[in-house]
């Protein structure tokens, strides 16, 4: 949903800055769609986009001409489970089925996969995905990891500050691969720390109706 300022037939589109009844905000941090489930074998995948900037845009009312810029960042979380790359949401209990809904009759469930089981969810996905199901925990799940221990930015709770992975030794092997192929990071044989490389420029979509 966004906000708007005509002037005339021209028209100027803002940001909404919290979540309401029925539509989600388009400020920074605010949660842009389902989380994303990726199937790739041990290396799937789930994929949640926020906004990294206020949603802006314009329209024209007379023609109906207008566009939108929506500069989103991704949170990629490799969880190996094909089965079920996210979190879902689940009818009456974590063991439940799919809480199946849609945009006019949205599902009421419970989450299950995701660091806040059991909490309250709702879906508007055919299958079950909610952004209310977070997923970053998700590495908890998988058996390659004893322990994920992931430091959020303060100031904004979409960034992670560290992410330290705990594994078995037994898969010290796959982990290293997966960190490589999924985020170019080599780490010494000895082990230690490893930057990430300077995040990529935002990208923008444009939308034109």
């Amino acid at each position: 949903r966004f906000t708007t300022s005509c002037n005339g037939s021209s028209c100027t589109l803002g940001a909404t800055l919290a979540d309401g009844a029925g539509f989600k905000c388009t400020n920074t941090g605010c949660v842009f769609g389902t989380p994303l489930p990726i199937v790739n074998g041990t290396l799937s995948t789930c994929v949640q986009n926020f906004f990294s900037a206020p949603a802006t845009g314009t329209m024209d009312i007379s023609t109906g001409a207008g566009a939108v810029n929506v500069p989103l960042t991704s949170v990629t979380v490799v969880t190996g489970n094909a089965t079920q790359p996210c979190p879902l949401c689940r009818s009456g209990s974590p063991s439940g089925s799919a809480c199946a809904g849609t945009p006019g009759s949205p599902c009421t469930g419970v989450c299950e996969g995701s660091n806040n089981q059991g909490d309250a969810c709702t879906s508007t996905n055919s299958t079950g995905l909610s952004s209310d199901c977070t997923h970053l925990a998700t590495l908890r799940r998988w058996p390659y990891w004893l322990r994920a221990d992931i430091e959020r930015d303060p100031d904004d709770p979409t960034r992670c500050l560290s992410i330290t992975l705990v594994a078995d030794q037994t898969y010290e092997a796959i982990v290293r691969d997966i960190l490589k192929r999924s985020f170019s990071i080599t780490f010494p044989d000895g082990g230690g720390v490893v930057d990430l490389p300077p995040e990529p420029p935002v990208r923008t979509h444009r939308r034109r109706w």
